[in-house]
């Protein structure tokens, strides 16, 4: 069970780490883009930038603790 919730916290972390990433660039594109262009790139960031980014980093995760099993 310890091993599945902290599986679940990555995830949380993960996830909120790339919500505030995307939202922090978000703001700073209003100013150097104007709302249109980054309400488009806010809905980039959140999924290809930060989606993609979480499921390599748990991907990357898991191997290096199937390889490496003393860092757990």
């Amino acid at each position: 069970m310890e091993k599945n919730k902290s599986f679940v916290m990555q995830i949380v972390g993960c996830v909120v780490g790339g919500f505030l990433m995307a939202t922090i660039y978000f703001l700073v594109n209003i100013y150097i883009k104007g709302i249109a262009l980054a309400i488009i790139s806010y809905v980039r960031d959140l999924f290809a930038q930060a989606g993609l980014s979480i499921v390599v980093a748990l991907i990357v995760v898991k191997t290096v603790k199937r390889v490496l099993p003393q860092l757990e």
